[in-house]
């Protein structure tokens, strides 16, 4: 199974290997509209037409038939690429968990599909301090996919390459909190002894 390559809509998704044919590409909402079709598998859309009806463009454009999939909650009359969420197979391995963002959905989606690597590019950290839910929602199921197979790498972030770790540096109390991405972004982390300085 190629690694799948998931685009979110932040700052660094276009450093994703767009094109690349060794890899699947998957993104979501307003983004499928600056990518070709053809670059496209899946695309995530997991909101109420409410929030669709905000971008005139992207609206009309789910509205034709396209090449890739779009995951919605539901069976949508208008998305003729339509592919419903496969919520009672997620439910199965993330048992009494509400998904509180797309970012979940993705994860999940990739778990119940078996994708033996998901790298994330474009993902804004900045929300889950705003809307802590979503944070923790998107960590456990980072946690759970990981247990089950599913290796989810975070690589747009600059924070993550420090390198360093919480305990050993000084950090403001949100450096700590974003930093923690480091050492989730490698699940067979070793933590070599280091000399507090």
């Amino acid at each position: 199974m190629k690694p799948v390559a998931f685009l979110g809509c932040a700052e660094g998704w276009n450093n994703a290997p767009i094109g690349d044919k060794g890899w699947e590409l998957w993104t979501c909402n307003a983004l499928a509209t600056k990518l070709d079709d053809k670059n496209i598998a899946v695309c995530f859309d997991m909101h109420d037409w409410e929030i669709a009806d905000y971008y005139p463009i992207y609206y009309n454009h789910l509205k034709e038939k396209r090449s890739y999939k779009v995951i919605r909650p539901r069976m949508d009359k208008h998305v003729p690429s339509c592919e419903v969420f496969p919520l009672k197979e997620a439910r199965e391995i993330f048992p009494d968990h509400a998904f509180k963002s797309t970012l979940s959905y993705v994860v999940a989606y990739a778990a119940v599909k078996k994708v033996k690597d998901l790298y994330m590019w474009g993902i804004n950290t900045e929300e889950f301090i705003q809307y802590p839910e979503m944070g923790y929602s998107f960590w456990y199921c980072v946690g759970v996919a990981r247990a089950k197979g599913t290796m989810v790498h975070m690589v747009s972030y600059d924070v993550q390459r420090k390198g360093e770790y919480y305990g050993y540096v000084k950090y403001s109390w949100k450096d700590s909190y974003l930093d923690m991405i480091t050492i989730l972004d490698n699940a067979n982390y070793v933590i070599k002894d280091k000399e507090p300085k």
